[in-house]
């Protein structure tokens, strides 16, 4: 096994049967960098070639996972609406009997999320995220 360190954190990726390296978490590693990316760049700056290049693995991987980058931004979108709705459901339910409480702690849980996770926040709210219509994550996020 090979561990590289050329964006700041070790991949692991080990030797496949032709000699080369393949990536263990492709997938994960992908959403992960494009969340970073998408964080301090916005989701029009999302370019799977670049993503590649940053876990260590060819330009043509990514499709393997992801139809183009639109489905990338779907995919981040929804996984942040999931998150976002147990944020939300750990706001409402530690306010049970006072609804004024319970408002303000939902209100805090959005903006909270929002503030922590960026990338997230702004996948999930951009038009190619949202391009298919409402998803159910987002929806039962709300």
């Amino acid at each position: 096994m090979r561990a590289t360190g050329a964006t700041g954190g070790s991949r692991m990726r080990r030797a496949n049967a032709s000699g080369g390296y393949h990536h263990g978490a492709l997938r994960q590693a992908l959403i992960a960098a494009a969340v970073a990316e998408i964080g301090h760049c916005g989701v029009e700056a999302l370019n799977l070639r670049r993503l590649a290049a940053r876990v260590g693995v060819t330009s043509g991987a990514p499709y393997h996972h992801f139809a183009d980058r639109e489905a990338l931004a779907r995919e981040i979108a929804n996984e942040g609406f999931r998150r976002l709705e147990h944020d939300l459901i750990e706001a409402r339910d530690a306010n049970p009997e006072n609804p004024g409480a319970r408002l303000e702690a939902l209100g805090r849980a959005d903006i909270g999320f929002a503030i922590a996770n960026p990338g997230y926040f702004r996948a999930m709210f951009h038009g190619d995220a949202k391009a298919l219509g409402p998803t159910e994550p987002g929806l039962r996020a709300f």
